[in-house]
């Protein structure tokens, strides 16, 4: 039915809006497709636990001879630093998370 309005139309209506079709089709298919994406930010369902985009994940870790293995201050301290790691993935992830919401809002309004 509606192949059969648009083809009723004078030619250079009908041009412009097969176009605008065309436009609007790969404009909702980007916005489905970034919906995707953003539900991936929350809880990894096959796993239990957190997403973390690839772009966010460090191997991190510090390191020291077999000798000092057990000391107290490198093991508070590479603790320490895994928290920092820790740190850093969560509020990467949350600033990400806050785009992905933010891009698909402004590509509604486009």
């Amino acid at each position: 039915m509606l192949r059969a309005v648009i083809e009723s139309q004078n030619t250079i209506f009908k041009e412009f809006i097969i176009e605008l079709a065309n436009n609007s089709l790969t404009h909702s298919s980007k916005i489905i497709q970034k919906q995707a994406s953003l539900s991936c930010f929350g809880e990894c369902t096959k796993l239990n636990v957190p997403f973390v985009p690839c772009s966010t994940r460090i191997n991190l870790e510090l390191t020291t001879s077999e000798e000092f293995q057990d000391d107290l201050t490198f093991t508070n301290l590479r603790d320490e630093l895994k928290a920092h790691v820790s740190e850093f993935q969560n509020q990467a992830t949350a600033t990400m998370r806050k785009w992905a919401a933010a891009k698909i809002m402004l590509l509604k309004i486009k």
